[in-house]
This record gives structure tokens, C-alpha cells and sequence, in this order.
């Protein structure tokens, strides 16, 4: 969020300078802004310096430093709109081949993933924070990390707190309803019994989903399985 901050802070700056640009001073201080923005970014065509020379500005005065006091608190919308852009909630099946026929479902909570940087993992910090969480920060792929909880962490601190705007999920309210109607499934037990277990298959199959087995593959598993 600093990070952000600060680029609009030289946002605005630029914009200043570009209404009064007659100096070589301003000048150089408006290309600096302007190369302080994307540090990390795409690369650039022409660097900084050969731009300084064009406009006869060859001094490398730093001029991109800008105080920006920290959000140490962050709002819930905003971790809610993270959350729609880069966050998934939903369930997987875990079958491992050495403990065949029996399976499990596992609920997963996938959160912003982001590039790989000092940046981002404050920022990570600072929403498992704002969500009474310990942080859980993985690498989801090259050079990304991400928060992912599963479990009764989902249930207990997740779920309560995408509930208390609903009205903000937009294309995600889906994977919450969901959610939240297979919670109570597991809230009881279900998923440790085969009613339970076909229950949950049963649901997860009646909406759109990217499963790459059928159904009757999974009901079948549960019927095979060994139960007390």
C-alpha cells in the first residue's frame, strides 16, 4: 500500500511539473518522477540517463523521494476487491493412490497472488492481519506468492468475514454460496459419512465447475469405501 501511495503522490507531482516546465531543473526532476514510477516494471526503450541527455539534464539528482506514512489497517473492501481479482475459494478432492478407494475434499482458500517482492509480502501481512489471521504466505507459482488457508480456518475466520458484505462478491458470490452451504455439511460431520460425502459431490457438481472427472467417478470411490 506504501508503495501505491507514493506513486500517487509523484503522480501528482509530475502533473505540477508538466504545467511548468521552463527549466532545465524542472525538467529533470519531471523525468526522474516519471522513471521512479515503474521501477520494477516493463522496461523501458530509453533510460533514464539518455533521456536526462536529450533534454540537456545530465545531473542524476534523486528526486523520488517521497515520505508516505503506512496503512496499518486495512479496509475491508479493499481486501474484498484483492479478493475478486486474484482470490478463489472452493473445494478439491485429494486422493492419493496409496489410499485408494477412500478420498478426501478439501476446501482451499487461494488469496492474492502477487509478484514475488518486499512490497507484496508487507501487503500480505497486512491482510491476514486485518483478518485475525496468522500469515500464510506461499509461492503459488514462479516468482508468485500468495495467502492460502484451508480447513476450519476457512470455515471459523473466512467465511464470517466475505459474510458481512455479501452484496460486494459480484461473479465470486457463487463460490461463496457454495461455500457456505457445504460448511454446514462439514460443520456436522457429513464429510466423515457417506450421505455426507455424496452430499457434497452432489453440490459441487449441480453448479459450473473445471473438475476433470465426472461425477459417477467420485460417487463411486464412496461407495467402495470402507466405512464403520
Amino acid at each position: 500500500m506504501a508503495k501505491k501511495k507514493r506513486d500517487l503522490a509523484i503522480l501528482d507531482k509530475i502533473y505540477i511539473l508538466s504545467l511548468i516546465l521552463k527549466t532545465s531543473t524542472s525538467i529533470n526532476e519531471f523525468i526522474h518522477l516519471i522513471s521512479a514510477t515503474n521501477p520494477e516494471g516493463q522496461k523501458r526503450n530509453v533510460s533514464l540517463t539518455e533521456k536526462l541527455y536529450i533534454f540537456n539534464c545530465i545531473s542524476l539528482t534523486n528526486y523520488s523521494k517521497f515520505e508516505v506514512i503506512e496503512n496499518k489497517k486495512l479496509p475491508k473492501l479493499f481486501i474484498i476487491g484483492l479478493f475478486l481479482g486474484d482470490g478463489s475459494l472452493g473445494f478439491v478432492f485429494d486422493s492419493p493412490p496409496s489410499r485408494a478407494p477412500k478420498f478426501y475434499v478439501k476446501i482451499v482458500f487461494n488469496f492474492a497472488s502477487q509478484s514475488y517482492n518486499s512490497f507484496n509480502v508487507q501487503l500480505l501481512n497486512l491482510i491476514a492481519k486485518r483478518m485475525n489471521l496468522k500469515p500464510r504466505i506461499s509461492k503459488i507459482q514462479s516468482g508468485m506468492i500468495g495467502l492460502e488457508y484451508n480447513g476450519e480456518t476457512v470455515f471459523k475466520y473466512i467465511l464470517p468475514f466475505l459474510a458481512e458484505h455479501p452484496d460486494w462478491l459480484f461473479w465470486k458470490n457463487n463460490q461463496f454460496l457454495n461455500t457456505q452451504e457445504i460448511a454446514i455439511i462439514f460443520k456436522n460431520n457429513g464429510h466423515l459419512t457417506k450421505k455426507g460425502l455424496k452430499s457434497i459431490v452432489n453440490l459441487l457438481y449441480s453448479r459450473p465447475n473445471k473438475y476433470l472427472k465426472l461425477k459417477e467417478y467420485w460417487l463411486n470411490l464412496i461407495d467402495k469405501r470402507v466405512w464403520k
